[in-house]
Formats: C-alpha cells, sequence, structure tokens
C-alpha cells in the first residue's frame, strides 16, 4: 500500500494500533467499538472462511489480505485498501495467509440505508446525454 504522505503513513498506523487494542486477547469475530456503526472485523484460524451478506458499509483493511466472492466476480483486496458496498450482497469471503497464525482485522462504518435514501431524493436531478446513457 502507498500512502500519500507520511501523515497518511502515521494516521493509518494509529488507527490500527487502536482498533488492535479494542480487539487484544479476543477470538476472530465482529466486535463493536462504542462508535454508532463503526465494527471491527477480526478473523483467525476459526473463522478465516465463510458465507456473508455484505451490509451497506465502507470497510478498510488494517491488517491482511481478503477475498470477497460475489456471484463469478472475485475481489481482493489487503491492508490499506478499502471496499465500499452500497446495496446488501451475499458473497463468500476467504482470508489470505502467509501464516496461519496471521491474524486479519479491519474496521467498517455502516451506511444507514434510510438516511443514504433522504439524501439521494433530495438530490437535484441532472438531464443526461440521452436514452443510450442507461443502456
Amino acid at each position: 500500500m502507498q500512502f500519500e504522505s507520511e501523515q497518511h503513513r502515521a494516521n493509518f498506523a494509529e488507527l490500527r494500533n487502536r482498533a488492535a487494542a479494542i480487539v487484544a486477547g479476543v477470538a476472530g469475530g465482529d466486535y463493536p467499538t462504542g462508535i454508532n456503526g463503526v465494527r471491527i472485523h477480526v478473523r483467525d484460524a476459526s473463522n478465516g472462511t465463510g458465507c456473508t451478506c455484505y451490509e451497506p458499509s465502507v470497510s478498510v483493511i488494517l491488517r491482511g489480505r481478503k477475498r470477497s466472492i460475489c456471484g463469478e466476480r472475485s475481489y481482493e483486496y489487503g491492508q490499506g485498501e478499502c471496499i465500499v458496498t452500497g446495496v446488501d450482497v451475499p458473497s463468500r469471503f476467504e482470508i489470505i495467509r502467509s501464516d496461519p497464525s496471521e491474524i486479519f482485522m479491519g474496521i467498517s462504518l455502516s451506511i444507514d440505508k434510510e438516511l443514504m435514501t433522504e439524501l439521494i431524493a433530495q438530490m437535484p436531478l441532472q438531464a443526461t446525454g440521452s436514452d443510450e446513457d442507461c443502456s
């Protein structure tokens, strides 16, 4: 992962360290942070693969690599990278490890569907070039 500046690198390291402190000594799972809608996700040997339904959210990988399989498509992302999910998406996932003892950690912020709907409804309509733009 390339960071734009040393400040970005330091901010990411601080976020990773704070998240690690919250989940220190816990087994793999999903953990609240005390901030509404923010969760830390830990995957270890006991829960490194599975099926899920991603909800609308923004997720950042803090440690490790992950592969998400949605239908016929596979997405692989790792430390410092993010995934944005705008709708519920059923999928499979697997943590990619070079060492079985390696712990995966990510953090996510849920997107409030009702608020998103309200905001979209308030957006001004913009004219498109033609009906062909939607095909």
